[in-house]
């Protein structure tokens, strides 16, 4: 993961955090988590919002699952799919 995060330059990430949104609603509950709807209140776009437990995961020993998620998740570029946009930890 390391080219992956190396490929974009730190000034280019964008930073966020769960202030930046407003939760509308619930849109699915996972093994691990939930995904909420939200709006963010800057770019005043909708997107998903994906919460885990990291406790959970580290529990049961999915992190090398949920690293591999992420990757394959910011490698998608297709109107058809979902595209990573940020991640943040609170």
């Amino acid at each position: 993961y390391e080219v992956l995060d190396g490929a974009i330059p730190e000034a280019q990430k964008p930073q966020v955090c769960r202030a930046d949104f407003t939760e509308v609603g619930l849109l699915g509950r996972g093994g691990f988590g939930r995904v909420d709807l939200a709006l963010h209140k800057q770019a005043t776009g909708y997107c998903a919002l994906k919460a885990m437990s990291k406790g959970y995961i580290v529990k049961c020993g999915m992190q090398a699952s949920i690293f591999n998620d992420r990757h394959c998740m910011r490698l998608c570029d297709s109107p058809f799919l979902l595209r990573l946009y940020a991640t943040y930890h609170d």
